[in-house]
């Protein structure tokens, strides 16, 4: 019977050890179903969030090249500015130059205007001047004429001093027409002290 009652006794002991077990091991397997599945769970997510970077990095990558054409292109209109800047500096030169040179030119219109001017007034003088010695060297020739039909014109016209009263009195009055040979110059154009020398001229012939 002692033996028996160990026996049992073991068995027992051993069947509460193999139950205590059983209830350690479904513990033991509900804790590792629900680390796997939070294992599932955390590598699906590690999963999206590895495609997340994917799609990040290929936009990323797509900005990178985006943000370097652009740069390329930024460099070219930096350059093009420059150009343009450079390009505009010295249209600005050319034009300072132009309006400078557009005022000198100005400057040489109005002298020439002025020179221009004082050169038709010289004209005007030299065709007065000449008009005055066309009448006279007329007034000569026709004074140097021979008057053979009055003798006492022939004698006036002989006289030196007669010539010159006649010559003296056509400038003074360039208006008055041309004095005939022999004849009297105008006392109104002669200055009375230059009539008397004409006048005892003509009594001393």
């Amino acid at each position: 019977l002692p033996v028996k009652d160990l026996s049992s006794s073991t068995v027992q002991r051993q069947r509460r050890e193999l139950q205590l077990l059983m209830v350690e091991l479904k513990d033991r397997e509900v804790e590792l179903n629900t680390m796997a599945a939070s294992q599932d769970q955390q590598h699906q997510a590690w999963e999206q969030d590895r495609q997340r970077a994917l799609v990040l990095e290929q936009r990323c990558a797509r900005l990178d090249e985006e943000l370097r054409k652009r740069n390329e292109v930024m460099r070219a209109v930096t350059k093009h500015v420059c150009v343009v800047e450079s390009r505009e500096r010295e249209v600005q030169m050319k034009l300072s130059k132009a309006k400078q040179k557009l005022c000198e030119l100005e400057e040489k219109q109005e002298h020439i205007i002025g020179k221009c001017r004082d050169y038709e007034g010289s004209d005007h003088l030299s065709r007065c001047s000449l008009q005055h010695l066309l009448g006279g060297s007329r007034l000569l020739k026709r004074l140097s004429l021979p008057n053979r039909t009055d003798p006492v014109s022939s004698c006036r016209i002989a006289d030196p001093l007669y010539v010159h009263e006649c010559l003296r009195a056509h400038h003074l009055c360039p208006n008055t027409s041309l004095l005939k040979a022999g004849a009297d110059p105008p006392t109104s154009c002669l200055h009375p002290s230059a009539t008397q020398p004409a006048s005892q001229a003509d009594d001393a012939l």
